[in-house]
């Protein structure tokens, strides 16, 4: 069957209860029969237009081409299919208001006790519940933490992060930069040498790579690198010195040579390898925040004309549902497609079509107008002419 054309046809509530979507009876009730009554007491021909015009809106909203094809199981597949992602659209965007989405929380570490709450404050109590019910993931972390940060001492009273789609930590603010004078007389020796001539006009930048090696930022450093390679080469087993003498996770980032002094820049907290090992207890936590089902709240889901979707009901959060409907039209779409195809099923029984009748009709309808007309004429199924003899209306084949 190809048809043609686009549109809306039930205006089906649904209702959202149990973390299920499900159709309002009285609205089902009232979209079958809303279908019969459009075949009840008609001809042939008006039924099979109907069906026609009800087939239509299942191929625009399935995206089917005007000369494609579609068959009932299809539709009602597909149907499954919209309702099976809208459900899991919908759950996922409760988890997210209520706070219990592990993607919109801040974790917050301080005395042992871990908390969470969304970037907007909001806090969860089935959150909370669950991580007060699961000490031994603060503990884990308070531990993991230490061995991060290289010693208790060194761990911030407050540690805040968040989790990774692979349950990966990431801590915000883990490490702060700061600057630490050359403790080594190499580079005053030298300055002592050289004079005020022969220092650096500016300050040149050095980074230092995995090995420990300095290397120039720009151009002028890279200069003063080549010039001076024997002080550079000095300047390298200070910091190696002075790297290994340290017993925190202070990480020698970079090398600051100034007309007067010199310092080392610092960074101090853990590494990205250290904070990667903390990946598995954030895996656990993610997979029991995970298992907290989204709040069970009902609302009523109605389809507008304008293509929006109105939440109403008496349960918790409705215009944080109403806004998420407003803010996704993807989703408002998805649910106007749940309803276009709603009455299909309920059309096609109403209809109960007898094959051979149809095929009978066809042929009575392509006499009739061959007969009563020399120039062409449209019936109920087609077009007829002398020329290019019977054309169907898009919704028939010539092989019904």
């Amino acid at each position: 069957m190809n048809i043609t054309g686009t549109g809306a046809y039930s205006a089906a509530q649904y209702l959202w209860q149990n973390q299920q979507l499900l159709a309002n009876s009285s609205s089902t009730a009232k979209s079958s029969s809303s279908a019969s009554s459009l075949f009840d007491g008609s001809d042939l021909s008006s039924q099979i237009s109907s069906m026609i015009e009800l087939t239509k809106y299942a191929m625009d909203a399935m995206s089917i081409a005007s000369d494609g094809r579609v068959t009932f199981s299809q539709i009602q597949k597909y149907s499954q299919q919209l309702q099976d992602e809208f459900e899991t659209a919908v759950q996922a965007g409760l988890k997210n208001i209520s706070g219990t989405d592990p993607d919109s929380l801040v974790f917050t570490l301080a005395d042992g006790t871990l908390t969470a709450q969304t970037a907007s404050g909001t806090t969860s109590s089935a959150v909370t519940d669950y991580l007060a019910a699961n000490p031994s993931i603060a503990a884990a972390l308070t531990q993991g933490l230490a061995a991060a940060y290289g010693d208790t001492g060194a761990v911030p009273a407050s540690v805040s992060f968040t989790l990774g789609s692979d349950g990966s930590i990431q801590i915000q603010g883990a490490t702060t930069t700061t600057t630490v004078p050359v403790s080594g007389g190499q580079y005053a020796e030298w300055l002592s040498q050289v004079g005020a001539e022969g220092a650096p006009s500016g300050t040149l930048s050095f980074s230092v790579d995995d090995e420990g090696n300095l290397v120039a930022d720009d151009e002028e450093s890279e200069a003063f690198a080549e010039e001076e390679s024997e002080l550079l080469k000095a300047l390298e087993d200070e910091l190696k010195e002075a790297a290994q003498g340290t017993g925190s996770k202070a990480n020698y980032v970079g090398l600051l040579l100034r007309p007067a002094d010199a310092s080392w820049v610092v960074e101090e907290g853990p590494s990205a390898e250290d904070v990667a090992s903390l990946s598995e207890i954030g895996q656990l936590l993610r997979t029991g925040l995970e298992s907290l089902a989204a709040p069970k709240t009902n609302f009523a889901l109605q389809a507008n004309d304008d293509g929006t979707v109105t939440v109403s009901g008496s349960g918790e959060y409705i215009s944080e549902i109403q806004a998420m409907f407003d803010n996704d039209p993807e989703l408002a779409k998805k649910y106007q497609q749940i309803v276009a195809l709603s009455g299909i099923e309920d059309a096609r029984k109403a209809l109960n079509l007898d094959p051979t009748q149809m095929r009978k009709r066809v042929q009575l309808e392509a006499i009739a107008t061959s007969w009563y007309t020399g120039e062409g004429s449209t019936s109920y199924f087609g077009q007829y002419s002398d020329d290019s003899g019977l054309s169907l209306l898009a919704g028939l084949d010539l092989s019904v």
